[in-house]
């Protein structure tokens, strides 16, 4: 039997370059080791994957490789908020939505098997946080006006070092 090989995938987060080991362990289980780097790090030598763990942890319930890259990305983001390398502010976030049910109980039920959907899911949030207004989030709006695939292309060409998210939040910005 043959070990699993080691996979690495970096990004940007904020000014920081994150790298992302990830070997499959087995059925949907993944060791997953997170290393934060220093701006010019991502070609030192060092960063690879005997590299010092910032944090590891095993990812169960996930089939694909991507998956556990993209989710690692968003925890890594969150720590570096955690820890005030980048600052959080508290949100409140409501989600409306009107469906048929012969209960409360099923119309909740309902709403949670779309929340829950990951093609279908809800779009529209209202966002608040304290001393701004609320502002109406249309995911479905920005996955159309801001493709995943736009992005990707952006980073190959070198034109963005942001993450997704960042990198539509500037765009917004710029309109």
């Amino acid at each position: 039997m043959t070990s699993a090989k080691t996979r690495m995938s970096w990004n940007w987060i904020g000014d920081y370059p994150v790298f992302v080991y990830t070997r499959f362990c087995q059925h949907n289980t993944f060791s997953v080791k997170v290393v934060k780097g220093k701006q010019g790090d991502q070609n030192a030598l060092g960063y690879g994957p005997n590299a010092p763990a910032w944090k590891e942890y095993i990812q169960r319930g996930m089939a694909s490789r991507d998956d556990v890259v993209a989710e690692a990305f968003k925890k890594a983001k969150l720590w570096m908020k955690e820890e005030q390398v980048m600052k959080l502010k508290h949100y409140v976030v409501e989600w409306q939505l009107d469906t048929k049910a012969d209960s409360p109980i099923s119309a909740a039920m309902n709403a949670l098997d779309i929340l829950r959907d990951p093609i279908g899911g809800p779009g529209l949030f209202v966002v608040m946080t304290e001393g701004e207004e609320p502002k109406r989030i249309d995911l479905t709006a920005i996955a159309e006006d801001f493709p995943f695939a736009d992005w990707q292309a952006a980073v190959a060409a070198g034109e963005t070092r942001l993450g997704y998210t960042d990198w539509v939040e500037k765009n917004l910005e710029e309109e």
